[in-house]
Parts: C-alpha cells; sequence; structure tokens
C-alpha cells in the first residue's frame, strides 16, 4: 500500500501527548469527563495520519458527547496488535447505521450540522492503508459508542528482512 512507503517508528503515546492540550480544553468547556489510558505504544506507520486519525476519533467523541457526558481514549499495544479505543456516552449510532458511516459524507439523519461528513472515511482509509481495522461498537453500557482501531505494529516486510540478514 502506498501510504506505507513513507512508514517510520512511531511513538502513539507522544503523538497523543502533543494533543492532549486541546482536548482537555474543549472537554473542560463542554464539561466533559475526558479519561486516558495509554501505554508506550510504537509502531511502523506513517505519523502523520496516524495522529490524524486519532485527533478524528478524540474529535467525534467530543463533538457528540452532551455536556456532562466521558470521552475515553485508551491506546495500548497487546502483543503485536496496537489497540486504539475511542469510547463515550453520547447519543450512540445505531446498529443498522454504523458500517454507513464510513462511507464518505454519510451523516446521521440528527448530526450536527458542523463537519464534511468525510472524518470516518479518511480514518477507514489510513487504518486500511496501514493494514488495520477499524469498527464501531455499542459501549459495554448500551449507551454512547465505542470505535475500537486495531493496527499491526510492525510492518509486514520486517519477517522478510530479518530472515535475509
Amino acid at each position: 500500500q502506498h501510504l506505507m512507503a513513507n512508514a517510520s517508528s512511531v511513538d502513539l503515546a507522544k503523538l497523543i501527548d502533543e494533543m492532549l492540550d486541546d482536548w482537555l480544553r474543549i472537554a473542560a468547556e463542554k464539561k466533559i469527563d475526558f479519561g486516558m489510558q495509554r501505554d508506550l505504544s510504537t509502531m511502523a506507520g506513517d505519523p502523520t495520519l496516524l495522529r490524524e486519525l486519532i485527533a478524528n476519533l478524540v474529535d467525534n467523541a467530543l463533538k457528540y458527547t452532551p455536556a456532562g457526558g466521558q470521552v475515553t481514549l485508551r491506546c495500548e499495544r497487546v502483543a503485536d496488535v496496537v489497540e486504539i479505543d475511542v469510547s463515550d456516552n453520547g447519543p450512540g449510532i445505531p446498529e443498522h447505521e454504523r458500517e454507513r458511516v464510513f462511507e464518505r459524507f454519510h451523516r446521521l439523519p440528527d448530526a450536527p450540522a458542523t463537519g464534511s461528513g468525510l472524518g470516518l472515511a479518511i480514518a477507514r482509509e489510513t487504518v486500511g492503508g496501514h493494514r488495520g481495522s477499524i469498527a464501531i461498537v455499542g459501549a459495554a453500557d448500551g449507551e454512547g459508542t465505542c470505535v475500537q482501531v486495531r493496527l499491526p505494529a510492525k510492518p509486514a516486510t520486517a519477517s522478510l528482512a530479518s530472515r535475509s540478514a
């Protein structure tokens, strides 16, 4: 995939920390409880695209979660997979819409008028370019949304490179 041509080692925790102040400021303005759990998660990828991916998911959650709500970002490496979950207790996305929100320009009928409707479509392209998966599931207690991203921590070519050494 051409996206991975400029892959480097990306420290996701550092990327997240660089954006944290903005998120905390927005959360404070909206009286949203913003929680974060992140491990040292390094992976091979494009830092600009990965930053955009995470920013996009957190911005969405902050945008759609009503005042007094909660948004939680979890980023950790489990074996050879980096797991990024952004969950909120906002209005949630009905099951029949969960696949369609990834289409370009698709918006939920009662969505706020701001935004291009491209965010999740771009997110899915980025995840695909990094050979990962992205899915929307209902939050554990039935309220809200959890976007789950799973990315391989190592590039596909790593095993080949080490064998020929």
